[in-house]
């Protein structure tokens, strides 16, 4: 009988790994453009394409892939590892994540805060400060902000921070938009760029990151 017992038990567990995780959750998009599908397939027709920063209601996970409605109420699944997800805090870092696309190009100026030009620490208050956000005005003094954040563990966003001096002081700063990419005021020869992580010049500078919301 106990035998039995078990054995029914190991069934249900199975049966609900299997099952899908119900969410009601908000959701964004975190790369530049995201294939909505009719299915959770790969090989599945594409409804739609969504930009960076779009917002999403997922429905429901079912492995890896969620289940989404769309603002005018069309539905259909997407990869999960390309949304980030909202709280109240990620909900306004998110904003500025997707704001900050609105400014590539605009040119790098030292001392400049917006709205048509930016130095770096400029750049990231100044977006933040569209979202009722006050950060302190130097790079290293934003880095002292909000709370220490893993490099793996970076959301859309968060502040990233690089050194090129010898003694690590930082000195420079950019939004992390996702797919390890961050936005930034680069100099005043590139303006606002959006630049990989994984460049051998950011590695070799980077230093923390931060979130502050």
């Amino acid at each position: 009988m106990k035998k039995y017992i078990l054995s029914f038990v190991l069934v249900v567990l199975m049966l609900f790994s299997f099952m899908p995780t119900y969410a009601n959750q908000v959701g964004y998009v975190n790369c530049d453009i995201l294939n909505v599908r009719v299915s959770p397939s790969t090989a599945s027709e594409i409804v739609t394409k969504l930009p960076y920063g779009t917002k999403i209601d997922i429905i429901y996970t079912d492995n890896g892939w969620h289940n989404i409605r769309m603002e005018d109420g069309v539905t259909g699944f997407v990869s999960a590892p390309y949304i980030s997800y909202s709280t109240a805090g990620s909900d306004a870092a998110s904003k500025v994540a997707a704001d900050a696309y609105n400014y590539l190009g605009y040119s790098y100026v030292y001392g400049a805060s917006g709205p048509n030009a930016f130095d770096c620490s400029g750049f990231t208050s100044y977006l933040y400060k569209k979202q009722g956000i006050s950060l302190p005005r130097t790079s290293i003094s934003q880095g002292s902000a909000g709370s220490y954040v893993e490099k793996s563990a970076l959301q859309p966003g968060d502040l990233v921070f690089f050194s090129n001096r010898s003694d690590r002081r930082i000195n420079h700063v950019g939004v992390y938009v996702g797919n390890n990419e961050f936005i930034h005021a680069s100099t005043s020869t590139r303006g606002v760029v959006k630049d990989n992580l994984s460049k051998e010049y950011y590695v070799r500078n980077y230093v923390t990151a931060r979130r502050v919301v």
